[in-house]
């Protein structure tokens, strides 16, 4: 026997033993392989310095435990600037950086640190995060010298794929296909939340997933007043960016109904165009309150198996 894994086993664990045991020394071999578990796999994973720029609270504490759970060691900046003071002081193996923040985007903040990289030899790895999955946004964040994208909400192996090809140094073109879009499937329709599809999100890890709902609902009531404030004051960018940061956080355990609303409240603000969006804001509210005994619901419940 060459190795041995609990289960249950998570797909990324099962690939990377495989991929061990088929590259280890056959059976005609001087020496035999070493026996692998999980514990030599995360042993052997490259430990990564990482940078997390993110405002919202929900996806920070989800990007954060993936990765410490990974074995990585991880730093947050809330927004752009802080991002570049923090790769000024310090030295990263790589930034995961979100396009849409305060004070200071993604985008700005990348350019200066690709400015200030120019005079030396070290290339700071950063990689978009962006729930605007489009070819025009690909391109923005390339032509920024990002070195790839992740679309939002996080999906668990295409995070770590993209991860890895970049820390790899995988060549940028077309035999690298980053899966795009934020077409997850949706819940059943008598579902609001697909229960599978959030454990798959949090690696099984129950314990974050009722972190992850307790600050949701802890932040919920702000963001709520957030569009509210902004539809009263007829503030066209108050509102997309309000909606946008809440479509963000409902996106870790749904894309149904509650985040369709958030989405269409999004539109209309960057649409400028707010001609209904007080009846559309009541039905917010009203699916908000569906919505918070589903995910208290979940977080109460215990594995089948």
């Amino acid at each position: 026997m060459h190795a041995y894994l609990l289960k249950p086993v998570p797909s990324a664990e099962l690939l990377t033993t495989i991929t061990a045991v088929c590259g280890g020394p056959t059976s005609g071999g001087e020496t035999a392989p070493e026996l692998i578990t999980r514990y030599t796999i995360r042993e052997d994973r490259q430990q990564l310095r990482i940078l997390v720029a993110e405002d919202n609270p929900v996806n920070q504490k989800l990007i954060t435990s993936l990765l410490k759970k990974n074995g990585h060691e991880v730093a947050v900046a809330e927004n752009g600037r802080l991002a570049v003071e923090a790769t000024e002081k310090e030295r990263f193996d790589l930034v995961l950086m979100d396009m849409q923040m305060p004070i200071m985007d993604g985008l700005e903040a990348t350019a200066i640190i690709r400015e200030r990289e120019s005079a030396g030899d070290f290339h700071l790895p950063i990689v978009a995060l962006t729930a605007n999955a489009m070819k025009a946004d690909e391109e923005k964040c390339m032509q920024a010298s990002m070195d790839a994208f992740i679309s939002k909400p996080i999906q668990r192996e295409q995070f770590f794929a993209t991860i890895g090809s970049i820390i790899k140094e995988a060549p940028r073109g077309e035999d690298r296909e980053v899966p795009m879009g934020e077409d997850t499937s949706p819940p059943a329709p008598k579902e609001m939340i697909d229960r599978e599809q959030v454990l798959e999100k949090v690696a099984g890890d129950w314990e974050l997933l009722r972190e992850i709902v307790s600050l949701f609902l802890e932040d919920l009531p702000t963001q709520l007043t957030a569009i509210s404030e902004a539809i009263a004051a007829r503030d066209e960018t108050a509102l997309q960016r309000t909606a946008r940061t809440l479509k963000g956080s409902i996106a870790n355990f749904t894309i149904g109904e509650p985040y369709e609303i958030a989405f269409g409240l999004e539109t209309m603000g960057r649409q400028e165009d707010l001609e209904g969006a007080e009846a559309e804001y009541a039905a917010l509210e009203k699916k908000m309150d569906e919505f918070k005994v589903a995910l208290i619901a979940l977080a109460d419940s215990r594995s089948e198996k």
